[in-house]
């Protein structure tokens, strides 16, 4: 026993006129319409990183799902190194599909001397995509990223915690998570696609309130029908 080939064929009018006995070769169709159906299904094709990717002898016609990568968090109080790298874009053939997110700020801490005796301090916590550190040394969080298949991709880094000595210094800003975009194609058979995973966000480093976190990469999903 076998089956019979799958093959996309449609059954006209007369095949299936109401006095036309049924034949051996209508049914052999309509099985062979029902096996294409059952082997028909979607693909979904993660990436994780940047490569190229040969689209299937058969295939015209994909939706392109991006996420990108995600922002680090900002450094807390009180002084810090700048601000980290933004998560990078997720691009497909060119186009950008997802922007990657945008890096938490550092905690702000400045002072000035009105004598020889006497310092002012204005404090000021990180802000971010993610969250806005406090006061009280807490980092915010980092923005949230995007699940595929259960896993995370896209987000954002903490705030770095704001440094204890006489007084708790504010904490950074956290990241932001990596956008999500979509973007449908008509690709020709056989021919090489070039896409680039959005990285993640790295956090600035050195100052002497704590380092946020590092974002984390972006990813992409190539969807069609065979």
């Amino acid at each position: 026993m076998a089956d019979i080939a799958s093959a996309a064929s449609k059954i006209n009018d007369v095949e299936v006129a109401q006095n036309k006995p049924t034949s051996e070769a209508l049914f052999s169709k309509f099985g062979a319409n029902v096996n294409y159906l059952i082997d028909k299904g979607i693909t979904m094709e993660l990436k994780t990183s940047s490569g190229s990717w040969v689209c299937p002898s058969n295939v015209t016609k994909v939706l392109v799902v991006g996420v990108g990568g995600g922002g680090p968090g900002g450094e807390g109080a009180p002084s810090a190194e700048g601000i980290g790298v933004s998560g990078g874009a997720t691009i497909f053939d060119g186009d950008t599909i997802s922007a990657g997110g945008i890096a938490g700020r550092p905690a702000t801490l400045e002072t000035s001397q009105t004598n020889s005796s006497q310092n002012r301090y204005w404090f000021g916590a990180g802000s971010g995509g993610g969250g806005s550190g406090s006061h009280d040394r807490t980092g915010g969080d980092g923005g949230e990223g995007w699940r595929i298949n259960g896993t995370e991709y896209g987000a954002g880094g903490n705030g770095g915690a704001g440094l204890v000595s006489a007084i708790a210094y504010p904490g950074g800003g956290g990241g932001a998570g990596g956008k999500l975009g979509f973007k449908s194609y008509t690709v020709v058979p056989d021919a090489s696609y070039a896409y680039t995973i959005g990285a993640q966000g790295n956090n600035a480093t050195g100052g002497s309130g704590g380092n946020g976190g590092n974002g984390s990469a972006g990813a992409l999903m190539i969807i069609y029908t065979v």
